[in-house]
């Protein structure tokens, strides 16, 4: 497998052009790489998502592509041209630029989906926090209990056969029975995971949390 990392960010934050290599990815493609446009933070996700139209075309071989998306993110300003005027009742203006950014993202990823062969394709879509809002009308899918905080993130699967929510027991079930038969290279991926996170700490490197 060909296993590379995208985003529409400079590689110098979070370090990812040095961390995503030795996590066992191949490369890591930021968005001087791709020769897309910074546009505010970083380019925006309809340039990532032609970019990825492209690469995945060009693929001769078998892939793992993990794609990282930037106009999502707080404070939702990032495409500021694009405005949907079904959202314009909404009060709050990070509320609705959230709203507008969110649509923004879905529509270029539809985009994107429509236009690659999805006969031999696994889509994993996830968040990596919550948006953060808490307004009158609109609350973050966050919690705090026994001490701890939980945040609560979209997870879907999308397979040649359907698209799974795994907020849907009977989905989830489904779905981990088909994945049974890739239990082997999933163990595979984790053990590289760990040893690219053991080498990033002797070398000083590392950057998490306690």
């Amino acid at each position: 497998y060909e296993t590379m990392a995208f985003h529409n960010n400079d590689a110098k934050f979070y370090n990812r052009g040095w961390s995503y290599p030795q996590m066992g990815y191949m490369n890591f493609y930021d968005f001087h790489k791709m020769n897309i446009p910074e546009r505010i933070w970083g380019a925006n996700d309809e340039d990532l998502f032609n970019y990825m139209t492209r690469r995945v075309k060009d693929s001769n071989k078998p892939f793992f592509y993990h794609i990282i998306t930037m106009s999502s993110h707080e404070p939702f300003n990032y495409v500021p041209e694009y405005k949907n005027k079904k959202f314009y009742s909404i009060e709050d203006e990070k509320t609705r630029n959230y709203f507008n950014s969110i649509q923004y993202l879905d529509k270029n990823l539809e985009i994107f989906m429509k236009s690659i062969d999805m006969k031999n394709t696994l889509i994993i879509i996830y968040g990596d926090h919550t948006n953060g809002i808490n307004t009158k009308y609109f609350h973050t899918t966050a919690k705090e209990y026994d001490g701890k905080y939980f945040e609560f993130v979209p997870l879907i699967i999308i397979t040649p056969d359907k698209t799974f929510d795994l907020s849907i027991k009977a989905d989830e079930e489904y779905f981990a029975d088909k994945l049974s038969y890739s239990r082997k290279e999933y163990d595979g991926i984790k053990k590289r995971l760990s040893e690219g996170r053991k080498d990033s700490v002797y070398e000083g490197k590392f950057v998490g949390s306690k």
